[in-house]
């Protein structure tokens, strides 16, 4: 039966899978390089910060885009991409950070390995990387630190997709995106706001024309 409001029928094809996947990793590599450069060189904790939430916004707008062509209506699979899209995110900026970290000091390591990345990235936990004033995090405590980064990372990833996915409306019969924005024009004041709205459920519109 026809909803009285819209709701994402959960269709997708497999081109559109690989269209936003292809699209959101191409936006991971690239700003996965911006982000471990910012991270290593900027002094600033608080920038750094905003870096993070960007980072997997823009990642998530441009899998959304990519979601977008692809004709996706289906949220949870979209979402679960996303999630695929920002970890791969934060992967390329940690081998970006130890790239650029491991070249202010004696020679630049550029390691795709994950096994031999986590190795690294466990011993240089247990030293500390970076500190707040006296506070230096290490072992447990950085690793929290590392994870909170990752949650925010992914996390806004999947809400920007969530929300691009589910924000216009998708024509059906037409196969369309229904992104055609019109003239806004007055109309009368509604005296029964409850009873304008059940109509409308119901699908009378005759009640526009009142």
């Amino acid at each position: 039966t026809q909803q009285p409001y819209y709701t994402p029928s959960g269709k997708f094809s497999v081109g559109g899978l690989i269209t936003m996947t292809v699209f959101g990793t191409l936006a991971a590599a690239a700003l996965s390089v911006a982000y471990g450069y910012l991270t290593t060189y900027n002094p600033f904790i608080y920038f750094n910060i905003l870096a993070t939430f960007g980072f997997g916004f823009v990642m998530g707008l441009a899998a959304s885009m990519g979601a977008s062509m692809g004709k996706i209506r289906n949220p949870a699979i979209a979402s679960l991409i996303a999630v695929l899209v920002g970890f791969m995110g934060v992967y390329f900026s940690w081998v970006v950070w130890l790239y650029a970290s491991s070249g202010q000091t004696d020679e630049a390591m550029l390691v795709l390995d994950p096994i031999a990345l986590f190795a690294i990235l466990d011993h240089l936990a247990q030293q500390g990387v970076w500190s707040l004033k006296s506070w230096t995090p290490r072992g447990e405590t950085l690793y929290a630190v590392w994870g909170l980064e990752a949650l925010f990372i992914v996390g806004t990833t999947v809400y920007s997709v969530y929300t691009g996915v589910t924000s216009t409306p998708f024509c059906e019969a037409c196969n369309a995106w229904c992104d055609e924005e019109l003239e806004d024009k007055p109309a009368g004041f509604v005296t029964d706001a409850k009873a304008f709205r059940h109509a409308l459920e119901l699908g009378n519109l005759t009640v526009l024309g009142e």
